[in-house]
């Protein structure tokens, strides 16, 4: 009988020592099952890990068990430039988080001609850059922008205050304003630098093709990125629209070219 008694206590006390370790660990692991965003961003795409919830506008989400990190993903396709916002889920007893994640304010400059300087508040102001160009600022600008390349009028636009803000102006020569209708060429110049025309033309199309082709590719790559929302793919979509890009710049710039020795006959 003392040896059933002595058994049976060890029991017990394994048995309680288990209840004691098991259940308020159980408690402290877990994660909260309803999550609050706050966002600048309405139209991003919320994770739960990679289950898909819903738009960041819903603002009120459940979770999955056991979710680990929250995640925000810019939609549009011009928007795949812009990293996703993530945030680490803490343990504890807390059922309802609040999250306020904002994503910075891109900028994308571009002009035809490419190669332009691009100022925040004027050419005697900060240098944001040349063209093609992308920044980001944690707040959103607010003075005029002003772009300038040599032997051509500057333009100025306004920033914009969106999460994504795209801006392409098209620069004229400073000698197309101070000449008359009727003194352009509609042929170009006959000449020993005729070469020099034709040479502008198949660059021209030959960069066209290249411009779409690259960016035929970055668009299937990002649809795919849309559904999964896999980091893994930003790379090679970030460098297709990158050669997409130069080989539009070369494009509009041998256009340019052909352009000026048209008015220059």
């Amino acid at each position: 009988m003392r040896r059933r008694s002595r058994y049976d206590v060890r029991v017990a006390v394994v048995l309680a020592s288990l209840v004691l370790s098991v259940g308020p660990a159980s408690v402290r692991g877990q994660t909260p099952s309803v999550v609050v965003i706050d966002t600048n961003y309405p139209q991003a795409a919320v994770y739960a890990d990679d289950v898909l919830l819903g738009t960041a506008g819903e603002r009120v989400f459940r979770l999955p068990v056991g979710t680990a990190t929250i995640r925000l993903v810019a939609g549009g396709k011009a928007n795949w430039s812009i990293p996703p916002l993530t945030h680490d889920l803490k343990t504890g007893r807390t059922d309802t988080v609040g999250l306020r994640l904002d994503f910075p304010y891109y900028y994308r400059f571009e002009s035809t001609p490419f190669g332009a300087s691009v100022f925040d508040g004027g050419v005697n102001d900060d240098l944001l850059g040349q063209t093609p160009l992308v920044r980001s600022f944690t707040d959103p600008l607010t003075r005029r922008i002003v772009f300038a390349l040599d032997g051509y009028e500057p333009r100025e636009i306004a920033p914009g205050n969106d999460v994504w803000n795209v801006h392409s102006v098209e620069l004229r020569p400073v000698e197309e304003g101070e000449r008359r209708n009727g003194e352009v060429a509609l042929q170009p110049p006959d000449s020993r630098r005729k070469w020099i025309d034709y040479a502008a033309l198949g660059t021209a199309a030959v960069a066209g093709v290249l411009a779409v082709h690259y960016k035929f590719k970055a668009d299937r790559r990002y649809d795919v990125y849309r559904d999964t929302g896999d980091p893994a793919l930003r790379p090679d979509i970030k460098r297709y629209d990158v050669y997409s890009g130069v080989a539009l710049g070369v494009m509009q710039g041998s256009l340019g070219l052909f352009a000026i020795r048209l008015v220059l006959k």
